[in-house]
């Protein structure tokens, strides 16, 4: 992904997820293998909310 979006913390593939963190929640997306994220128009997203923005650490499994 290329658009720069303020509060983003940290964005990075974590096998098969390409996860996106902010100081509010971990979104983790599963795109099909080779397809390019800039050119996704609709995908399955599981959205993890923080209570406070302190941990938004992905869960082990995945």
């Amino acid at each position: 992904m290329t658009d720069t979006v303020a509060g983003i913390l940290a964005e990075a593939w974590d096998g098969p997820w390409y996860r996106v963190r902010t100081d509010r929640f971990l979104a983790s997306f599963l795109p099909g293998a080779g397809e390019d994220l800039d050119a996704l128009r609709t995908v399955d997203v599981e959205v993890v909310l923080t209570a406070d923005g302190a941990n938004a650490a992905p869960r082990a499994g995945g």
